[in-house]
């Protein structure tokens, strides 16, 4: 009787230790696939993050050659002006 006892809490033991690291193996793979969604995700995050300061930089550049643009067209007509103005005057100096 203290054999079958005893056989009976060996086996009772071997099978917790066996149902433990099964119980392990499971909870370690479910982080793992848990810790590889993650990951995923995040380089999507940053895939998306990149793509956004890509697009602003792109942006930022049109505004700036356009700023450019405009302050060139005016340069362009004050310097139209004032070759007018001293065209002018030169005809006017000429002419006395």
């Amino acid at each position: 009787m203290v054999t079958s006892f005893a056989v009976a809490a060996a086996a009772g033991i071997i099978l917790a230790a066996i149902l433990t690291a099964i119980g392990y193996f499971i909870t370690r793979k479910k982080v793992e696939q848990e810790r590889l969604g993650i990951r995923a995700e995040a380089d999507r995050a940053l895939a998306d993050a990149r793509k956004q300061a890509e697009s602003k930089i792109r942006e930022a550049d049109i505004e700036a050659k356009e700023k450019v643009l405009a302050a060139r067209v005016e340069f362009d007509k004050t310097v139209q002006a004032r070759r007018q103005e001293i065209a002018a005057l030169e005809k006017r100096v000429q002419q006395k």
